[in-house]
């Protein structure tokens, strides 16, 4: 009876390890199978972020390269408008280093010819004063001979005046005559009297008036 209670004891607690075991292996099976999926819930969410990562990081690379596209694209319209510019502005300085040089022969040839006319117009007012000095030297040379024929004339008509005072009248009248005739003779062979000099010669007439009232 004693075998019998100790057999049914040990079949009991055999049962009871094997239960108690299956139930461990169950909760352990659970376990595994929670941590399992533990893990790969765990492994999709770091996949996941991962992958959202790549793909904002993809997106941003995207933003990038079209900004540098862009910029490259701006810098290659920035130097293709600085090289029209270049090209404008040595265009521009040839243009004024020839309008300068054009400016500058245009001086040289305006200063030479004034330089030319002002010494021609001085050489002009030289010349032109010598012909005025020798012009000058002239109408005095002809002032004094047309006054020392005036002088003469005079004279001979003081000698006239007195030779019709004083001689027989015929004698006096016919040389009278022969007197105004070689002094009208006279003076058509005496150059012109200038009309500077204002000096009033007697006419024949009145010489021939004045003898007649002398007879």
């Amino acid at each position: 009876e004693k075998d019998g209670l100790s057999f049914s004891a040990a079949y009991e607690v055999e049962l009871w390890k094997r239960a108690e075991k299956a139930k461990f292996l169950a909760e352990l099976k659970t376990r595994a199978v929670e941590e399992r999926e533990r893990f790969l819930e765990e492994m999709r969410r770091v996949e996941t972020a991962k992958n959202e990562e790549i793909r904002a990081k993809q997106e941003a690379l995207q933003i990038l390269q079209m900004q540098l596209k862009k910029m490259a694209q701006q810098l290659q319209q920035k130097a293709l408008d600085l090289q029209s510019r270049e090209i404008d502005l040595r265009s521009e300085r040839e243009r004024c280093l020839q309008l300068a040089a054009r400016t500058s022969d245009e001086m040289t040839g305006a200063t030479r010819r004034l330089r030319e006319e002002k010494e021609h117009a001085v050489q002009l007012e030289k010349q032109k004063s010598q012909v005025l000095h020798l012009q000058n030297e002239e109408l005095q040379a002809e002032v004094a001979r047309l006054r020392t024929r005036l002088d003469f004339l005079e004279e001979e008509n003081c000698e006239l005046r007195q030779q019709l005072t004083s001689g027989p009248t015929a004698q006096l009248q016919s040389d009278l005559k022969l007197k105004l005739y070689q002094v009208k003779q006279r003076s058509h062979l005496e150059a012109p009297v200038s009309a500077s000099i204002c000096v009033r010669l007697p006419r024949s007439r009145d010489v021939y008036g004045d003898a007649r009232r002398v007879f």
